[in-house]
Protein backbone atom coordinates (compact mmCIF):
# COMPACT_ATOMS: atom_id res chain seq x y z
CA UNK A 1 0.00 0.00 0.00
CA UNK A 2 2.91 2.63 0.96
CA UNK A 3 4.09 1.56 -2.47
CA UNK A 4 0.93 2.19 -4.42
CA UNK A 5 0.68 5.81 -2.58
CA UNK A 6 4.34 6.93 -3.11
CA UNK A 7 3.57 5.79 -7.09
CA UNK A 8 0.18 7.77 -6.69
CA UNK A 9 1.66 10.83 -5.44
CA UNK A 10 4.89 10.73 -7.79
CA UNK A 11 3.69 9.62 -10.42
CA UNK A 12 4.22 12.49 -12.74
CA UNK A 13 8.28 12.18 -11.62
CA UNK A 14 8.96 8.11 -11.41
CA UNK A 15 7.11 7.80 -14.80
CA UNK A 16 9.77 7.79 -17.57
CA UNK A 17 7.37 8.44 -20.57
CA UNK A 18 3.70 9.65 -21.04
CA UNK A 19 1.27 6.59 -20.04
CA UNK A 20 -1.31 7.58 -23.24
CA UNK A 21 1.33 8.09 -25.74
CA UNK A 22 0.98 5.52 -28.83
CA UNK A 23 3.77 4.16 -30.49
CA UNK A 24 3.49 2.37 -33.17
CA UNK A 25 6.73 1.13 -34.58
CA UNK A 26 6.99 -0.62 -30.67
CA UNK A 27 3.75 -2.59 -30.19
CA UNK A 28 4.37 -5.40 -27.83
CA UNK A 29 7.74 -5.03 -27.29
CA UNK A 30 9.06 -7.09 -25.36
CA UNK A 31 10.64 -5.41 -21.45
CA UNK A 32 14.00 -3.70 -22.04
CA UNK A 33 16.19 -0.70 -21.24
CA UNK A 34 13.99 1.97 -22.70
CA UNK A 35 10.65 0.09 -21.40
CA UNK A 36 10.98 -2.00 -18.72
CA UNK A 37 8.19 -3.68 -18.43
CA UNK A 38 7.59 -3.85 -22.27
CA UNK A 39 4.96 -2.63 -24.56
CA UNK A 40 1.34 -3.17 -25.23
CA UNK A 41 -0.92 -3.30 -27.78
CA UNK A 42 -0.73 0.30 -28.87
CA UNK A 43 2.92 0.83 -28.19
CA UNK A 44 2.36 2.76 -24.91
CA UNK A 45 4.98 1.74 -22.19
CA UNK A 46 3.71 -0.54 -19.80
CA UNK A 47 5.66 0.58 -17.04
CA UNK A 48 4.31 4.33 -16.91
CA UNK A 49 1.01 2.83 -17.19
CA UNK A 50 1.76 0.96 -14.22
CA UNK A 51 2.88 3.50 -12.37
CA UNK A 52 0.01 5.80 -13.46
CA UNK A 53 -2.73 3.63 -13.04
CA UNK A 54 -1.99 3.79 -8.86
CA UNK A 55 -2.81 7.50 -8.92
CA UNK A 56 -5.97 6.55 -10.60
CA UNK A 57 -6.90 3.21 -8.47
CA UNK A 58 -5.95 4.93 -5.41
CA UNK A 59 -7.58 8.11 -5.93
CA UNK A 60 -10.97 6.45 -6.71
CA UNK A 61 -10.42 4.27 -3.78
CA UNK A 62 -9.55 6.81 -0.88
CA UNK A 63 -12.66 8.99 -2.33
CA UNK A 64 -15.37 6.29 -2.01
CA UNK A 65 -13.51 5.58 1.54
CA UNK A 66 -13.40 8.43 3.21
CA UNK A 67 -16.80 9.68 1.49
CA UNK A 68 -17.96 6.20 3.57
CA UNK A 69 -16.50 6.88 6.61
CA UNK A 70 -17.89 10.60 6.99
CA UNK A 71 -21.63 8.98 5.98
CA UNK A 72 -21.41 5.81 7.16
CA UNK A 73 -19.51 6.98 10.95
CA UNK A 74 -21.98 9.86 11.31
CA UNK A 75 -24.65 7.73 11.08
CA UNK A 76 -23.09 5.21 13.17
CA UNK A 77 -22.20 7.59 16.07
CA UNK A 78 -25.74 9.50 15.62
CA UNK A 79 -27.37 6.07 16.68
CA UNK A 80 -25.38 4.35 18.82
CA UNK A 81 -25.18 8.04 21.27
CA UNK A 82 -29.02 8.73 20.88
CA UNK A 83 -30.64 4.90 20.33
CA UNK A 84 -34.47 5.10 20.06
CA UNK A 85 -36.13 5.15 17.16
CA UNK A 86 -33.61 7.29 15.50
CA UNK A 87 -31.76 4.24 16.00
CA UNK A 88 -33.99 1.88 14.56
CA UNK A 89 -34.37 4.02 11.56
CA UNK A 90 -30.93 4.39 10.51
CA UNK A 91 -30.32 0.64 10.90
CA UNK A 92 -33.14 0.45 8.50
CA UNK A 93 -31.31 2.51 6.39
CA UNK A 94 -28.04 0.42 6.33
CA UNK A 95 -29.81 -2.94 6.27
CA UNK A 96 -31.64 -1.99 3.04
CA UNK A 97 -28.01 -0.93 2.07
CA UNK A 98 -26.54 -4.58 2.75
CA UNK A 99 -29.01 -6.35 1.13
CA UNK A 100 -27.62 -5.97 -2.08
CA UNK A 101 -23.97 -6.64 -3.14
CA UNK A 102 -21.45 -3.94 -3.49
CA UNK A 103 -20.37 -4.07 -6.73
CA UNK A 104 -24.21 -4.72 -8.45
CA UNK A 105 -25.14 -0.68 -6.44
CA UNK A 106 -21.97 0.49 -8.53
CA UNK A 107 -23.32 -1.22 -11.74
CA UNK A 108 -26.48 0.51 -11.48
CA UNK A 109 -25.18 3.47 -10.73
CA UNK A 110 -22.73 3.18 -13.95
CA UNK A 111 -25.88 2.34 -15.91
CA UNK A 112 -27.92 5.29 -14.94
CA UNK A 113 -25.02 7.98 -15.01
CA UNK A 114 -22.50 6.15 -17.63
CA UNK A 115 -19.49 4.55 -17.32
CA UNK A 116 -16.69 7.42 -15.16
CA UNK A 117 -14.86 7.96 -12.02
CA UNK A 118 -17.92 9.70 -10.41
CA UNK A 119 -20.27 6.65 -10.69
CA UNK A 120 -18.10 4.08 -9.30
CA UNK A 121 -16.96 6.81 -6.30
CA UNK A 122 -20.49 6.95 -5.59
CA UNK A 123 -21.27 3.65 -5.84
CA UNK A 124 -18.10 2.05 -3.53
CA UNK A 125 -19.39 5.04 -1.25
CA UNK A 126 -22.93 3.47 -0.64
CA UNK A 127 -21.62 -0.20 -0.38
CA UNK A 128 -19.14 1.18 1.79
CA UNK A 129 -21.06 3.64 4.13
CA UNK A 130 -22.53 0.07 6.58
CA UNK A 131 -19.16 -0.71 7.30
CA UNK A 132 -18.43 2.19 8.93
CA UNK A 133 -21.80 2.33 10.23
CA UNK A 134 -21.72 -0.53 12.30
CA UNK A 135 -18.49 -0.35 13.37
CA UNK A 136 -19.14 3.32 14.98
CA UNK A 137 -22.70 2.33 16.32
CA UNK A 138 -21.06 -0.67 18.04
CA UNK A 139 -17.62 1.15 19.48
CA UNK A 140 -20.69 4.17 20.53
CA UNK A 141 -22.89 1.95 22.49
CA UNK A 142 -19.72 0.36 24.39
CA UNK A 143 -18.39 3.86 25.04
CA UNK A 144 -21.79 5.47 26.10
CA UNK A 145 -22.18 4.19 29.66
CA UNK A 146 -18.54 4.62 30.77
CA UNK A 147 -17.61 7.25 33.18
CA UNK A 148 -16.16 10.01 31.59
CA UNK A 149 -19.40 9.91 29.22
CA UNK A 150 -21.63 9.89 33.04
CA UNK A 151 -19.64 13.53 34.29
CA UNK A 152 -19.95 15.22 30.60
CA UNK A 153 -23.84 14.74 30.79
CA UNK A 154 -23.54 15.48 34.72
CA UNK A 155 -22.32 18.65 33.87
CA UNK A 156 -24.40 19.53 31.06
CA UNK A 157 -22.56 19.36 28.16
CA UNK A 158 -24.24 19.31 25.10
CA UNK A 159 -24.71 15.77 23.66
CA UNK A 160 -23.09 17.11 20.08
CA UNK A 161 -19.92 18.54 22.16
CA UNK A 162 -19.86 15.06 24.29
CA UNK A 163 -20.00 12.80 20.68
CA UNK A 164 -17.32 15.13 18.73
CA UNK A 165 -14.72 15.66 22.05
CA UNK A 166 -15.12 12.82 24.21
CA UNK A 167 -16.05 9.71 22.25
CA UNK A 168 -14.89 10.28 18.81
CA UNK A 169 -11.26 10.40 19.88
CA UNK A 170 -11.42 6.86 21.59
CA UNK A 171 -12.73 5.17 17.91
CA UNK A 172 -9.56 6.68 16.28
CA UNK A 173 -7.97 3.37 16.71
CA UNK A 174 -10.78 0.50 15.54
CA UNK A 175 -11.35 3.02 12.72
CA UNK A 176 -8.36 3.56 11.06
CA UNK A 177 -7.71 -0.24 11.11
CA UNK A 178 -11.29 -0.41 9.14
CA UNK A 179 -10.45 2.32 6.74
CA UNK A 180 -7.19 0.57 5.61
CA UNK A 181 -9.17 -2.68 5.22
CA UNK A 182 -11.59 -0.67 3.68
CA UNK A 183 -8.96 1.13 1.27
CA UNK A 184 -7.55 -2.47 -0.02
CA UNK A 185 -10.71 -3.59 -0.61
CA UNK A 186 -11.83 -0.73 -2.64
CA UNK A 187 -8.84 -1.14 -4.94
CA UNK A 188 -9.72 -4.19 -5.91
CA UNK A 189 -13.20 -3.36 -6.62
CA UNK A 190 -12.46 -0.51 -8.92
CA UNK A 191 -9.78 -2.89 -11.01
CA UNK A 192 -12.81 -5.23 -11.27
CA UNK A 193 -14.85 -2.37 -12.39
CA UNK A 194 -12.58 -0.86 -14.74
CA UNK A 195 -11.64 -4.29 -16.30
CA UNK A 196 -15.32 -4.53 -16.87
CA UNK A 197 -15.19 -0.90 -18.59
CA UNK A 198 -17.20 0.85 -15.98
CA UNK A 199 -14.44 3.15 -14.35
CA UNK A 200 -11.66 4.24 -16.03
CA UNK A 201 -11.95 5.51 -20.36
CA UNK A 202 -9.80 3.03 -22.69
CA UNK A 203 -7.25 5.10 -23.21
CA UNK A 204 -6.57 5.88 -18.99
CA UNK A 205 -4.04 3.97 -17.11
CA UNK A 206 -5.73 1.57 -14.89
CA UNK A 207 -4.73 -1.29 -13.27
CA UNK A 208 -8.01 -3.13 -14.03
CA UNK A 209 -8.30 -2.58 -17.43
CA UNK A 210 -4.74 -3.19 -18.04
CA UNK A 211 -5.66 -6.98 -16.41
Amino acid sequence: MLLALVCAIFAPALAPRDPTAQDFSNILDPPSRQHLFGTDEFGRDIFSRVIWGARLSLGIAMSAVAGALVLGGTMGMVGGFLRGPIDSALMRCIDAVMAFPGLIIVIALATALGPSHRAVIIGLTIAYIPVFARLSRALVIRERNRDYVTAAVSIGQRQSRIVGTHIAPNLALPVIVQTSLTLGSAMIAEASLSYLGLAAQPNDPSWGRMV
